[in-house]
């Protein structure tokens, strides 16, 4: 398992080619700018993080044993790379569900990207990984493309990287995790619904989201992305488990009106 690795955008290379595999690029969200205003404290706790990430990212891969060898995570800062080949579409949509909720009940979440298409890597020994290719350029650019994720913190992917997730997934997994947001035309994660993992920690993530809404009140940028969190969190409640409430749910208005703001109105569909 690689900790930290260099990333470059090559062509095909020492006669390396290129092989159709499922590529997701994730960042965590806010994690830049904590890292930049942290305390020397505050920098450990940052340390630990990344730390702990990276144990569960190495369960993740003992879970696939003994294929984990053609299943490739890579982390990096405040990024992880997951390379996954052929036929393993639903197996890392899976993994990826787990490792945010695992993180989320730290108060940390991705936006990422997801493409199946050319992509392949190399390791140059002291250099470090180099991953290259037109999938994973494309998986990087739908994460960080503000026009379809600034104010929707998720992970998507397009038409084509759907229909090759279904030609090989469960339907119900398909029809329970993969959501399609006409407005954007893009099919994205609802990984609050992955049921095993989000109920055992919901109450933790419940606590990280109110506490970033208020944290947040006065950043609009920033309040929208937990706006939406809170509402994808809300909606994920009743597919869970009867044992959670409606009192579970985060009371976004409430929240935000003892702050002297609003849900934006663009989000209120979304909400309500």
């Amino acid at each position: 398992m690689y900790k930290f690795i260099n990333i470059l955008v090559l062509g095909e290379k020492n006669g390396m080619a290129y092989v159709k595999q499922y590529v997701g690029f994730l960042d965590l969200l806010g994690f830049k700018e904590a890292v930049k205003n942290a305390s020397q404290e505050e920098i450990g706790g940052l340390f630990a993080l990344q730390s702990d990430m990276i144990n569960f990212i190495e369960k993740i891969l003992n879970k696939h044993a003994p294929n984990r060898k053609d299943m490739k995570i890579f982390a990096f800062s405040d990024s992880v790379i997951f390379l996954y080949p052929e036929n393993c579409g639903e197996a890392m949509l899976q993994d990826i569900m787990n490792l945010q909720i695992c993180l989320a009940s730290y108060g940390w979440f991705f936006r990422g990207g997801i493409k199946f298409g050319e992509v392949s890597y190399f390791n140059a020994h002291n250099s470090g990984i180099y991953v290259y290719g037109p999938a994973f350029v494309y998986a990087y650019s739908l994460e960080s493309d503000k026009n379809k994720n600034k104010y929707t913190p998720a992970i998507i992917f397009e038409r084509d990287t759907y229909e090759e997730i279904c030609k090989e997934s469960n339907a119900k997994f398909v029809s329970d995790y993969i959501k399609f947001d006409g407005i954007k035309n893009l099919y994205y994660l609802d990984y609050f619904k992955y049921t095993d993992a989000f109920y055992l920690r919901h109450n933790e993530i419940k606590q990280e989201i109110e506490c970033n809404l208020r944290k947040f009140s006065n950043n609009d940028d920033i309040r929208r992305k937990y706006v939406w969190l809170a509402g994808a969190f809300n909606s994920a409640l009743p597919y869970v488990n009867a044992q959670i409430n409606s009192y579970s749910k985060i009371n976004i208005s409430e929240t935000l009106k003892n702050y002297g703001m609003g849900v934006p109105q663009q989000l209120r569909p979304i909400l309500y």
